[in-house]
């Protein structure tokens, strides 16, 4: 490409800025039933994943929690 002299070379096309709208926290509301709903679980024996990886242990697991969820 031949430049000439008295013409300005172009610049690069620049992105525009995003802006990100801030993240507004969780209303109290949702957390307190987020609260209500663990406790609840737990009190009629639904324990905490432990990360096992045999598939036949994590169906149990997830059958308990779904016979809990449904008893709530």
């Amino acid at each position: 490409m031949e430049v000439m002299p008295h013409m300005p070379i172009p610049a690069p096309p620049v992105a525009p800025a995003m802006q990100v709208p801030p993240v507004a926290p969780a209303p109290m509301d949702n957390v307190v039933t987020l609260v209500r709903l663990v406790k609840s679980m737990r009190e009629l024996g639904c324990k905490s994943f432990a990360g096992e990886l045999d598939a036949v242990i994590v169906g149990r697991w997830l059958h308990t929690v779904e016979d809990i969820m449904e008893q709530i």
